[in-house]
């Protein structure tokens, strides 16, 4: 495997490591600093920038989906091309470095390539994908079939012509429909000429202590000589922050006149943070992704400039992939047969109240158990969890189906009156006991089976389970931490655990309560759903209301005995898992006794 490996790179001139690494040259900018695409990351928030979109986009599972029906599809992980763009697209590389060196070129020169090897397949399905420096490709049309092909110019080697058809092309914002404008080199040559100019006046300002110079004056006339000693002599003793305030000796009657920084001069900060701002806009990154918060950020939106991130600056370079992917990877007669698609849903998770929320709502209107698992990481819960469930009673779309045909034939024996007179419910007895009526049997969606419920609401329980488990864990970990912290500052003597607990626990429940209210209320929803609805919100709110509040006081009653007896290294992960499964077996049950149901 070694072997080929470095037979196919000596094929397509892949050993020349200056490929990588040579800078190319720049023109230089009106304030002063040439600048290029190696040169622009030199600074700061270029670096970041270009850092979060590349990575973000190559942490992304890639997966290849196989469609099986008109409206649904499955992942494909046997499909060659998936463990090409998920773990080694080539012999040197894992898939994350690829996709991060690959959007990293296209980001700097609005242009990023990767040329495709093809082996020896059938479906051409077989291939290698190899990055290459923007810099050294140049794409044109041929003079003589006019198809667009790929010159590649490595210094030092003959020049290669590659079809489009094996060259991965990402362009950015381009005019022709086939090369993006280049960002660096042309479009934000000025701006980012501008930063670096910035940054080396701050460089000199705070080199020579914030001031702009000092003029030594002496009596009479120096030689050239003398005069280059003294300044020298000067710089050498006062030149850099670490010189700053040190005493000097001036000799032959020479005087130090200083000549002050200016308020102008000394904004640098400022116009710093000006910079940072216009990097943002260029490469469609929200300032306080770049450290740079300002006045429009704060605790309270940043979660929603993170989502706008997502939507507006990441999706649409997504978009720019999967389509380029997808028509260079899938042969054609695949085409609606076979895609690769980027998973943004790790990325655009929210909190857990909102996940529960959204969970919630999905649940009632057609997500399987299994797939909410699914993106959450969790377990499957088996067969059982790939049951649709519709909002009525959460009973089953396929019962909702039988009981519509029952209900639009016409009833033809008293039992099936009786039952059409009581909405749907179960027969009222029939004084004239009809021989008829003792062969009618009510469809399964008019009498749900107690025992078919009794078991839905014992697996709804088990998938709930490790999310009210991580809940413990989390909360009762940060207990542990803050009594270690107590322990080590060794201060209230004997009673130091006991005294911390009386001032710890009283806001600390409170955090507890917030943080199982939303785990608690999704169980408690689906429950609900399974069980007749005879009981009125209130009570369902006060019933809810005290399994939460009685989970919340045993979980804390048990930790804070452990904690005060001195016992900080308790397994908190086994803890919880029986602690969990008996909140939620209680509340279970609970929910079944308080509608009244056996």
């Amino acid at each position: 495997m070694f072997g080929r490996g470095l037979e196919l790179k000596a094929n397509i001139d892949y050993s020349d490591i200056d490929r990588w690494f040579s800078p190319m040259l720049g023109e230089p900018t009106r304030a002063g600093p040439t600048v290029n695409e190696e040169e622009s990351l030199t600074i700061s928030a270029v670096f970041r920038a270009v850092d979060l979109l590349a990575s973000h986009l190559a942490m992304l599972p890639l997966p290849v989906f196989r469609q099986t029906g008109p409206a649904s599809k499955e992942r494909d992980l046997l499909h060659p091309l998936h463990q090409v763009l998920n773990i080694e697209p080539n012999d040197d590389m894992s898939a994350m470095a690829w996709k991060r060196a690959t959007h990293a070129n296209t980001l700097l020169y609005n242009n990023g390539y990767t040329e495709i090897q093809r082996l020896s397949s059938l479906d051409g399905s077989q291939v290698k994908l190899w990055p290459i420096t923007s810099r050294l490709v140049t794409p044109r049309r041929d003079d003589a079939t006019g198809a667009v092909v790929y010159e590649i110019r490595i210094p030092g080697k003959d020049v290669r012509t590659i079809p489009a058809a094996n060259m991965l092309h990402f362009s950015g914002l381009g005019l022709d429909g086939l090369m993006g404008v280049p960002l660096i080199a042309k479009m934000a040559r000025e701006n980012l000429g501008l930063a670096l100019a910035i940054e080396r006046y701050a460089s000199a300002f705070f080199g020579n202590n914030t001031q702009l110079g000092v003029v030594l004056s002496a009596p009479g006339t120096m030689s050239k000589p003398v005069v280059q000693a003294n300044m020298e002599a000067w710089n050498s003793a006062h030149g850099g922050a670490d010189r700053a305030f040190k005493t000097t000796m001036m000799q032959g009657g020479i005087k130090v006149e200083k000549v002050g920084a200016q308020n102008d001069h000394a904004e640098l900060i400022e116009v710093q943070r000006w910079s940072i701002r216009d990097v943002s806009r260029w490469f469609n990154v929200p300032p306080f992704m770049l450290s740079e918060l300002g006045e429009s950020a704060n605790l309270s939106n940043v979660e929603q400039q993170a989502l706008h991130y997502t939507k507006w600056s990441l999706t649409p370079w997504v978009v720019t992939y999967q389509q380029e992917l997808n028509r260079k990877l899938i042969p054609r007669r695949d085409w609606g047969k076979i895609t690769i698609e980027f998973i943004l849903e790790g990325i655009l998770r929210g909190d857990v109240a909102s996940r529960t929320a959204y969970y919630t709502v999905m649940r009632e209107t057609g997500m399987t158990p299994n797939q909410i698992l699914a993106l959450e990481n969790f377990n499957s819960a088996g067969p059982v969890g790939d049951i649709h469930m519709a909002s009525q009673q959460m009973t089953t779309m396929e019962a909702l189906a039988t009981q519509a045909t029952t209900n639009s034939q016409p009833p033809t024996t008293s039992a099936q009156r009786a039952l059409a007179m009581n909405g749907g419910g179960q027969p009222e007895p029939d004084d004239n006991n009809n021989p008829d009526d003792e062969t009618v049997e009510a469809s399964p969606a008019d009498a749900p089976d107690a025992n078919g419920m009794a078991k839905l609401r014992s697996q709804i329980a088990d998938a709930h389970k490790p999310l009210v488990a991580s809940v413990l864990v989390r909360m009762w970990r940060i207990e542990i931490k803050a009594a270690s912290r107590k322990v080590k500052s060794q201060k209230g003597g004997e009673n130091v655990l006991a005294d911390w607990a009386e001032s710890f626990y009283p806001d600390h429940m409170a955090r507890f309560r917030d943080a199982l209210i939303p785990p608690m209320e999704a169980l408690g929803g689906a429950i609900r759903a399974t069980l007749p609805d005879t009981i009125l919100d209130v009570k369902w709110e006060g019933f809810m209301g005290m399994q939460t509040k009685n989970a919340t006081e045993a979980a804390t009653a048990m930790s804070r005995g452990l904690l005060e007896s001195g016992r900080l290294d308790w397994d908190v992960v086994e803890q919880a898992g029986s602690n969990a499964e008996c909140y939620v077996d209680g509340l279970r049950k609970g929910a079944v006794a308080c509608c009244g149901r056996n």
